[in-house]
């Protein structure tokens, strides 16, 4: 029988005292003799919890090297990806190059070294088709938001493109059109790409056809 105990890790994080505090934070290795499920979430002591995020925290297993992003701040829906820093990205090997090409232009502009548990943010100017590429397995995370809005901001983990697969599932659905959900298809190919759905009930509904990247 599987037990669902609950452990929560919590205290203020001071910038000032990383070197000499220990506290849960970044670059503090876990480990398991089991599986379990991990979150980590943050907020600033001045918004408190009405501006806060939270992403899983992967077993390196689950990590790659190559994660292309299918958003950015040239992807304007009801201007939630308006403000769209790039991806926080932290390896688990030492002398791990990450490269980050953010204009989308197939040339990285920013090439760092980061150690075991260090991490690198880029803030804003990240477009679709964008790219993280790492020399070792990483895990990348998403930070997107509206700017000049009242506390909305979304964080999502990136996948790396080699756990891409050709059939999902959606997680949300839809009682009524009035509550409608928006799914982003993003297109990585060079050449136009057919999507069949279908409805919670089955049926099949019209092919969708993102354009090429």
């Amino acid at each position: 029988m599987l037990n669902a105990d609950t452990i929560i890790l919590d205290n203020e994080v001071n910038t000032a005292t990383l070197a000499s505090v220990i506290d849960f934070r970044r670059r503090r290795p876990s480990s398991s003799s089991r599986i379990v499920a991990m979150t980590r979430a943050a907020w600033a002591t001045g918004s408190e919890t009405l501006l806060a995020g939270a992403v899983e925290v992967y077993d390196t297993y689950r990590w790659g090297q190559n994660f292309p992003r299918p958003v950015g701040e040239n992807v304007d829906t009801a201007t939630s990806f308006s403000s769209t820093p790039a991806s926080r990205s932290w390896p688990a090997t030492d002398g791990t190059n990450v490269a980050i090409d953010a204009n989308a232009d197939g040339t990285a502009e920013i090439n760092i070294t980061l150690d075991r548990g260090q991490s690198y943010l880029l803030d804003g100017g990240v477009l679709a088709g964008s790219a993280v590429n790492a020399s070792a397995p990483v895990q990348v995370a998403m930070i997107t938001g509206d700017r000049c809005d009242i506390y909305e901001s979304r964080w999502y983990v990136l996948f790396p493109d080699e756990q891409w697969s050709d059939s999902y599932y959606s997680p949300v659905w839809a009682p009524s059109p009035a509550t409608a959900q928006r799914v982003f298809l993003y297109n990585p190919a060079d050449t136009v790409l057919s999507v069949a759905w279908d409805t919670v009930g089955g049926a099949r509904q019209p092919s969708t056809s993102p354009p090429a990247a």
